[in-house]
């Protein structure tokens, strides 16, 4: 839980100081560590005062930002030995901007020294994503959200996770916050009947990190996990194995029901590249009321370079899966204190229709025969499916036993040119 609810008024039965009149926020947080609330304000300069025990306490007043305080949240903890108190801050610039900006305090004999300040909030010229600063399970953690980047779980996307150190943020490894009573799917080498490479229901929308994103902004669709092309690569880009980070899929037909998952673990492209990669050994599977485990079995030499299979019990319909990375298979890399480097060349959520007779491109080709929105939407998927959509549209069109009327001839025309 987050240690920023420790900012909530407590009851208190001792009479709380008067503050100074310049202050723009006030709070009751443990900045001393011992047990008991002591006050806080921020005066409009920006300077912070604590007063502990309801005694004179210690001012900090070295801003790295300038502009007037309007308003701020207090947090308090207690990282490794001593107590820290997190103060965020609402600003107006000189310029009239509003700003956020966090201040890293170590409480110490009765003196605030300052650790570490810097921006939280919307970042960037759009505002496109946030940085939060809080305090959790006994560390100090900043990640990004953005909004759209989500778990279908609903637990929280922290992205670009990092954790303070004592000196600096450094990255750091997440836990898969997956049930660990969810019952397990162990992925075999064995194709089911209908064995496509990729889907016409379900999209890879987003990966919480990919290579050569440095902060959320450049996240971008991992197109190289479902586009059928082994010698395409998803290579996450934290420098600690990928454990905790997902990636979400998305249902582009309505009525979805998922059916299992397709993968090629790690750097496909060839097996000197697999061998230097590390590749899944295990993934939670999380949809919005249900969640699952895949075993990955350890494979080595052209096993390894072939895709396995995951299929769920049952389908279960859904329009939104989010696949977490939990465990790995080490590679090469990862020895003689070399950076680890996870990767998967593949990673394809299937449908129930994917892997009926005919493929998700017959489920599509019905869509547009049948009419309404559906047959929009269809028309739109056909057109990205390419040639394998073309010979489903062309065999429904030769079906003499379909007895299509001239409006549905007419919508596959469109859709076939």
């Amino acid at each position: 839980m987050l240690a920023a609810a420790l900012c909530a008024p407590a009851l208190a039965a001792a009479p709380r100081p008067a503050l100074a009149d310049a202050a723009v926020a006030s709070g009751r947080v443990d900045v001393d560590g011992d047990g008991d609330l002591d006050d806080v304000h921020v005066e409009a300069s920006g300077t912070i005062v604590a007063r502990i025990d309801g005694k004179a306490g210690d001012a900090f007043d070295r801003l790295e930002v300038a502009g007037a305080a309007t308003g701020a949240t207090f947090a308090a903890a207690r990282l490794g030995a001593g107590p820290r108190l997190l103060v965020q801050l609402d600003v107006t610039t000189p310029e009239g901007v509003r700003v956020k900006h966090a201040v890293l305090l170590r409480f110490e004999r009765g003196v605030l020294f300052g650790e570490w300040q810097g921006p939280v909030g919307p970042v960037g010229r759009d505002g496109d994503h946030a940085v939060t600063v809080a305090f959790e399970d006994g560390e100090l953690y900043r990640y990004e959200v953005r909004p759209g980047i989500d778990r279908c779980d609903g637990q929280p996307a922290r992205l670009f996770a990092q954790a303070w150190t004592g000196k600096e943020f450094r990255a750091v490894r997440l836990q898969p916050a997956v049930d660990p009573a969810a019952p397990t799917v162990t992925a075999t080498a064995q194709a089911p009947a209908v064995a496509p490479s990729t889907s016409a229901v379900w999209r890879a929308a987003w990966a919480s990190t990919q290579a050569g994103a440095t902060d959320a902004s450049q996240l971008t669709r991992p197109r190289e996990l479902d586009d059928g092309d082994a010698a395409t690569v998803w290579t996450e880009n934290r420098g600690k194995d990928g454990r905790g980070e997902f990636i979400t899929f998305r249902a582009t037909k309505a009525g979805a029901r998922l059916a299992g998952f397709r993968l090629l673990g790690g750097d496909a492209r060839g097996a000197k590249e697999l061998a230097a990669s590390n590749r899944p050994r295990r993934l939670g599977v999380v949809t919005r009321t249900a969640a699952w485990w895949i075993e990955v079995p350890e494979a080595s030499g052209a096993a390894a370079l072939q895709p396995v299979w995951a299929m769920l019990p049952e389908p279960v319909a859904t329009d939104c899966v989010t696949v977490v990375l939990g465990e790995v298979w080490p590679g090469k890399a990862t020895k003689g204190g070399k950076r680890d480097v996870t990767a998967i060349a593949e990673l394809v959520a299937l449908a129930d229709v994917d892997l009926a007779e005919g493929g998700g491109d017959r489920a599509l080709v019905d869509d547009v025969i049948a009419g309404g929105l559906a047959a929009d939407t269809a028309t739109k998927q056909l057109a990205r499916r390419g040639a394998a959509a073309a010979r489903a549209i062309e065999a429904a069109l030769a079906d003499g036993a379909r007895g299509l009327d001239p409006a549905a001839r007419q919508r596959l025309l469109r859709a076939l040119g």
